[in-house]
């Protein structure tokens, strides 16, 4: 007679957490997310993450790599297709953004229109 194999669950993280949860990220589950980082671990995010966090397109993060203005990603395959961050670099960087905006003066949301000349 066969048995069935029993699964084993990592304690930090909800047993039945989706699959989809695990494609979208780290973020994507608060549970996830708070069990990690409570963990002290220095997660590796993707761009779904890193847009969400910064509130940057993908367009844009790669642009500013290309810059050098942003951190850039560390492959996560041999081929280098798959690529994240260290979620301590992003949080850093937008650290140094804040404090870069508050030396400028207040930060005011949305689009800027320039009167034409």
């Amino acid at each position: 007679m066969l048995q069935r194999k029993q699964t084993i669950t990592r304690p930090e993280l909800p047993p039945n957490h989706a699959q989809s949860d695990r494609r979208r990220g780290v973020l994507a589950g608060t549970a996830a997310r708070t069990a990690i980082i409570e963990m002290g671990l220095d997660p590796v995010v993707r761009m779904n993450d890193v847009e969400a966090l910064t509130g940057l397109g993908a367009s844009m993060i790669y642009q500013m790599m290309s810059d050098a203005t942003f951190p850039k990603s560390i492959p996560l395959t041999p081929n280098g297709r798959a690529r994240g961050w260290r979620l301590s670099a992003i949080t850093e960087w937008l650290a140094a953004r804040e404090s870069q905006g508050a030396n400028r003066g207040p930060i005011i949301p949305g689009p800027v229109k320039l009167p034409r000349p």
